[in-house]
């Protein structure tokens, strides 16, 4: 928990030696014998989250030996943000407002979808949202936007089951950030379930397409008992 008399405005300081040794606001932090400069930090930022609130991370000015500031919000659970990062993600929780970098590879993605290079299309897109997750999360919006480029990229080249795959993953990650995007990439989950011609293929994106519609709620009621209809009759054989 956060120390008693920390103001909420607190900026915690975190400094690393080259050869091993942090400090939290001046204290020395207890680390493993010969420890390297980054298990050190990792150390550190471990006793920044201990002296957190659950709902309120602390700010974090971390410098390195080399003279390198990093500003952070540490959480809690251990999450160590980019302060900058968490900044524009608070401005902008949709992730509407793009990088430059993302936009460009996007047109791409989409010229080549226009010239009926669907198969280059979903390569591209596959490299683009993993690109996304690794630098900002997969559940962050560039991530989730690139799924459903994903899954676009891949119901043109017909392949319905790997596009269904990617648009349950973008409305698994849109359930919790926005309702008008979950619903959006489910119905089209959904759509491309229906276009799955392998019965065990089919079955099992059913039982996926489900467990989404499921965290819709009762604005997916009516939704889920259809889903639910048809996954009974392909399990049963009834629906081809």
């Amino acid at each position: 928990m956060r120390e008693h008399g920390m103001s909420a405005d607190h900026v915690v300081q975190v400094a690393v030696t080259a050869n091993g040794v942090a400090w939290v606001d001046g204290s020395r932090v207890t680390t493993e014998p010969n420890a390297t400069a980054a298990e050190a930090r990792a150390a550190a930022l471990r006793v920044v989250a201990e002296m957190a609130a659950d709902n309120q991370p602390l700010q974090v000015q971390a410098s390195d030996a080399d003279g390198t500031v990093w500003q952070l919000l540490v959480h809690a659970d251990g999450r160590v943000q980019d302060a900058a990062v968490a900044k524009q993600r608070e401005a902008d929780p949709t992730g509407r407002d793009v990088p430059e970098d993302y936009a460009q590879q996007t047109r791409v993605i989409v010229e080549a979808c226009k010239a009926g290079r669907a198969g280059v299309a979903a390569v591209l897109a596959r490299q683009l949202a993993d690109q996304a997750a690794v630098e900002h999360g997969a559940a962050h919006p560039y991530a989730l936007q690139a799924q459903e480029l994903h899954g676009a990229a891949l119901l043109q080249d017909e392949d319905a089951s790997g596009a269904c795959e990617a648009y349950v993953i973008a409305a698994r990650g849109w359930s919790s950030l926005d309702s008008r995007a979950y619903q959006e990439a489910l119905r089209r989950a959904y759509a491309c379930w229906q276009r799955i011609d392998d019965r065990a293929g089919s079955i099992w994106a059913g039982e996926q397409v489900v467990a989404v519609i499921r965290l819709g709620g009762e604005a997916t009621s009516e939704m889920l008992r259809a889903a639910l209809s048809r996954l009974d009759g392909l399990q049963a054989g009834a629906v081809t």
